[in-house]
Formats: structure tokens, sequence, C-alpha cells
């Protein structure tokens, strides 16, 4: 295994709250580019944050090299985070 970094995945700060209405993501697009705590894990002493329980039901994170099942679910909201647990897209299906 090489040392290299992790490939970086894009930031769609561009998503529109509207596009993410079927999977009841709209009210986390400003949060692209903060972490999400999950439990256990230590909450940042600055900064905002997203709290796992926080997160809609059916809400699914991927990070970098992350395998994950091709199924398409409407109503399902997708979180991709860097290697660093940082939210770089949100998208539904």
């Amino acid at each position: 295994m090489g040392s290299g970094a992790a490939p970086s995945i894009p930031v769609n700060k561009a998503a529109a709250a509207e596009d993410l209405v079927r999977c009841n993501g709209e009210g986390f697009v400003r949060y692209v580019g903060v972490p999400v705590v999950r439990p256990g894990d230590r909450i940042p002493e600055e900064g905002a944050y997203v709290s796992w329980e926080d997160l809609p039901v059916k809400t699914r994170i991927l990070g970098p090299g992350i395998m994950a099942t091709m199924d398409y679910v409407p109503d399902r909201l997708n979180v991709a985070v860097d290697r660093d647990g940082r939210i770089r897209r949100l998208y539904c299906g």
C-alpha cells in the first residue's frame, strides 16, 4: 500500500435545498464542509458540526474508498465525506 493521499471528493456547495427535499436533506446544505460526529466521537471544541443523530433516518454516509450498493432509494440522503469526516456532497438516492 502506498502512502499517498486519498482521492478527494469534490465539494458540491451548489446543491440546491429544493433538490434535497425528497430525502429530507434540505436543512443540511449549510453544513457542507463541516464534520459529521458519530456516537462516541469527540465533539469539536470549535466550529460547526453535524451530529449523526440529527441526520434523517434514511441516511447513508459515504467516505473515500467506501463501497456502496448501487440501488436507488429516492428518499435516502447520501452524505459524502472526506477522510476527515467533513461533508463534501449531499444528494438523494
